[in-house]
């Protein structure tokens, strides 16, 4: 087809042909576009509401829609609609970019709409009408403010920006953004944003004379203090099996009747049992890669030679070896001397062996990732390992091929040649089923065991921890894990107590919208009854309030829903703030010497509680311009409202009642088992 083309080229005939490939491409291509209207068939400029001597029209709904998140789908999924919501409620038109000191004020003074439609559309006249206000007030916005707003945009919609390959601003990467991301046009791009910077400006002129006092935000921070913390043992099958003993004759008895349980957890851990050989390497990379020029690979070739030369020297006893750095030297006894190699037992002669080698590596290695600890490849390595990157198959198998302590290189690799030191040999070990069985029979009998008696073991922690109330779990464990195979003084054992923290939202975090929030993830208010490090335990949550300090440790073993694991939880003290010390009084009894570092803990004790003060403010202050705001709106919309300044058209409300009918129709999809799926733009067929 195309040699016909370019033979008749000239040709009469094919200029139509094109011709008509154009005009088919014109009027099909982008139909669901910016200048396509509701349903594929009305106009893009067809009046939707009238507001403040101004129209919004289906362009202007178009693309507010597409510059709002979406409203949450019906689903069976707590987590995704929870998520989904706080997303919709708490954002303005996010990816509209704007101003991050207002983002928060919202026009809504009661529910937010379900219907996105409804949202977007009351966002809308709020724009027109508060940047209406701004109009009246003399503010305005200038070609910098849209520009600089204008160009945060594609990175919000996951392009790399309007610059082209030089960094300057590109005419045609801009339009393509507005017409193929946006669907829209610059000019009414443009409107748009200026309208949404006014609508700012209004609103930081509203809310400028905000303030909250240090006692309103102390009260806050007191409040914060104010929160619960537990302590907490938990008892799980795995860490328990620690705490139940057991003797090779069970161990026996159970094998009798459970070979089938045992040889399948063999399986399952067969590559523990069947190690390969490896191998504990240290190397100094004297670097040049295979392209670069043959100059500097003779180079680094000669420069290797000359290393391996001069450590050599101390491989051979020439050089006496000094004493690995950090020896231990028997009380009464001389500090150790240099020695050379040959004179020096097997393991004295390996350890200052390595000491060496490392510290030359450390000053000439070119391998940066092993430079500062001495060229020391730290995981033990398989010969496969080793053929690998940064070495080489002819590495691997040289190491392989020597002893512990041996010196190996130069030897080539794709990143230069190399120096190796074989710091130690570890022997392949293969085990059959028959030699691990009695160890596999006694894990798994113990974990059984553990598992049948694990409410008892807590049980009887939590009587323990009630007859000493006074004391934190970790002191009552100490003496629990001693009872059950634990060892020094108890501190390692089975049960670690851990502390959860402040249980529930931080009063200063909820009243501040935080990054989790904007993106809707959801409030730990949300999940009231979790306990953090544990998860949710309603008996718990209920049993809190009961906890005092004259009676902290909780009433129950406690559980999860879907976790074999057991809790016993105990308030924990809270420690009152020190009191405010004379520095005189403490200088006259500070007797440091005068050239040891200082800490001032009193300074950094002021800079968080400062800190502290601080970020109550900003929460505080968030609440009150968001209510001032909402105030000052609602008064303004009520009046526009009363003057007919806001109309809606009839289009508005055939578009309206076709997202209740989308919306009633998941709605009924879910209740009868069905999936919901995303309801489809308005904007399109």
């Amino acid at each position: 087809m195309l040699d016909v083309l370019r033979r008749n080229k000239t040709s009469a005939i094919v200029y139509l042909f094109f011709g008509i490939i154009i005009v088919v491409f014109v009027f099909t291509f982008n139909t669901a576009g910016p200048s396509t209207g509701i349903g594929g068939a009305k106009s893009a400029n067809e009046a939707l509401a009238k507001v403040a001597g101004g129209a919004i029209d289906t362009g202007d709904l178009s693309l507010g829609m597409l510059l709002s998140v979406d409203a949450p789908t019906p689903s069976k999924k707590d987590f995704e609609v929870v998520q989904a919501r706080e997303r919709y409620k708490r954002t303005r038109l996010p990816f509209a970019a704007p101003d991050p000191e207002v983002f928060a004020l919202s026009p809504f003074d009661g529910p937010v709409p379900e219907l996105k439609l409804d949202k977007v559309m009351a966002e809308l006249v709020e724009s027109h009408l508060v940047a209406s206000e701004a109009d009246k007030r003399g503010l305005g916005a200038t070609d910098e403010e849209l520009r600089d707003r204008v160009l945060l945009l594609p990175r919000i919609f996951g392009h790399s920006g309007l610059g082209d390959e030089k960094g300057k601003f590109s005419r045609e990467r801009y339009d393509s953004f507005v017409s193929y991301t946006l669907r829209t046009s610059k000019a009414r791009l443009e409107s748009f944003i200026k309208r949404e910077i006014l609508r700012d400006k209004m609103a930081q002129a509203v809310t400028a004379g905000v303030t909250v006092s240090d006692a309103e935000a102390k009260a806050l921070v007191d409040a914060d203090k104010g929160r619960a913390e537990l302590e907490y043992a938990s008892f799980d099958p795995e860490s328990m099996a620690e705490a139940v003993q057991v003797n090779d004759a069970e161990v026996n008895v159970w094998l009798l009747s459970n070979q089938e349980k045992a040889r399948k957890a063999y399986e399952e851990r067969k590559d523990k049992f069947n190690q390969p050989a490896k191998a504990v390497v240290r190397g100094i990379l004297f670097a040049a890669s295979s392209t670069d020029p043959d100059e500097k690979k003779a180079a680094a070739k000669k420069a290797a030679d000359a290393e391996l030369a001069e450590l050599k020297k101390a491989w051979d006893g020439t050089t006496p070896l000094p004493p690995a750095p950090g020896a231990v030297v028997p009380e009464g006894q001389p500090a150790p001397e240099p020695q050379p190699a040959t004179a020096l037992n097997p393991a004295e002669k390996l350890s200052r062996l390595a000491a060496l080698f490392s510290e030359h590596a450390k000053s000439k290695t070119e391998h940066h990732n092993t430079k500062d600890v001495g060229g020391q490849f730290v995981d033990p390595k398989t010969q496969e390992d080793l053929a690998g990157t940064p070495f080489s198959k002819a590495i691997a198998e040289a190491v392989f091929k020597a002893d512990a302590g041996a010196l190996l290189g130069p030897l080539e690799s794709q990143q230069g040649y190399w120096l190796v030191f074989v710091e130690q040999r570890i022997a392949a070990e293969q085990k059959t089923y028959e030699q691990v069985a009695t160890q596999l029979g006694k894990e798994i009998l113990k974990k059984e065991r553990a598992e049948t008696d694990l409410d008892k073991l807590a049980a009887d922690f939590l009587a323990q921890a009630k007859a000493a109330p006074t004391k934190p779990l970790a002191e009552v464990a100490k003496a629990w894990n001693l009872a059950h195979g634990g060892q020094g003084d108890g501190a390692e054992g089975p049960v670690k107590p851990r502390d959860t923290g402040a249980i529930g939202q931080s009063p200063i975090e909820a009243l501040q919208p935080g990054i989790a929030e904007l993106l809707g993830m959801p409030s730990p208010a949300i999940a009231f009854d979790e306990i953090p490090g544990i998860g949710k335990v309603p008996a718990l949550v209920r049993d809190l309030p009961k906890l005092k300090t004259d009676a902290p440790v909780a009433p129950a073993v406690y559980s999860t829903e879907g976790s074999k694991a057991r809790y016993v939880a105990r308030l924990k003290e809270k420690k009152p703030d020190a009191p405010a010390k004379d520095p005189l009084d403490e200088a006259a009894k500070d007797t440091s010497p005068k050239d040891a570092p200082e800490v001032d803990k009193t300074k950094a004790d002021k800079e968080s509680a400062d800190k502290q003060l601080a970020n109550a403010k900003r929460a505080l202050t968030a609440i009150k311009k968001a209510e001032v705001y909402r105030a000052w709106y609602k008064a303004l919309r009520d009046k526009a409202e009363k003057d007919g300044v806001v109309t809606f058209t009839e289009s508005y409300k055939i578009l309206q009642q076709e997202e209740i009918d989308r919306r009633r129709d998941q709605e009924k999809k879910v209740a009868a088992g069905g999936a919901a799926t995303p309801a489809p733009s308005p904007f399109e067929e």
